[in-house]
């Protein structure tokens, strides 16, 4: 069975501590749980555009709740820090599932997201 869900919950951690710093990615618990999402695959073509699409989507939608599970509401640089979470676990995911066109959605949706700023 085809998933990510290493590759996201390793490199939340890995995000998390990189982008927001020790004090946010510590776990008050000390049982230093790292959320994490699994993304399946195994259902889908990626040799197809529609099928590297699905997955792009489940990708992200996992990052999404990762980065917002791991970073809470607090406005602007809440939002800033989330961001560039994703796009950590977003680019590392896409490199570990290294099917040429994921990895060209990615960088296509990557570079328009950049010529937006």
């Amino acid at each position: 069975m085809k998933t990510l869900t290493k590759t996201l919950m390793t490199t939340a951690a890995v995000a998390m501590t990189l982008l927001a710093g020790p004090s946010i990615a510590a776990d008050p618990s000390g049982l230093n749980v790292e959320p994490s999402r699994t993304v399946k695959y195994d259902d889908l073509n990626l040799s197809t555009s529609a099928g590297a699409a699905v997955l792009y989507s489940r990708i992200r939608g996992a990052a999404f709740g990762v980065c917002s599970t791991m970073i809470p509401p607090g406005g602007a640089p809440a939002i800033i820090e989330r961001g560039k979470c994703m796009r950590v676990l977003i680019d590392i995911a896409v490199q570990d599932v290294n099917k040429p066109l994921l990895t060209a959605l990615h960088q296509r949706r990557t570079s328009q997201t950049t010529a937006q700023r």
